[in-house]
């Protein structure tokens, strides 16, 4: 399991806005461009999304973010 400050916990599939701003210290408008840009990479390839999550795993995937 993850924690972010608060230790809340982030055992989650799918991350929104607010996940993805405490967990990266942004602001909210910068986490939906931020899955924004991670859901296009998905969906170019060939992936399903919904819109305002990103798959936990992809997320830190790409942020480089230990599990």
């Amino acid at each position: 399991v993850y924690l972010w400050k608060g230790g809340k916990s982030m055992d989650k599939r799918m991350l929104n806005a607010q996940d993805i701003s405490q967990d990266l210290g942004v602001s909210k408008s910068k986490a939906y461009a931020i899955i924004r840009k991670l859901n296009e990479e998905l969906q170019s390839a060939g992936y399903l999304i919904i819109s305002g999550k990103v798959p936990r795993d992809y997320y830190r995937k790409r942020f480089n973010i230990a599990s």
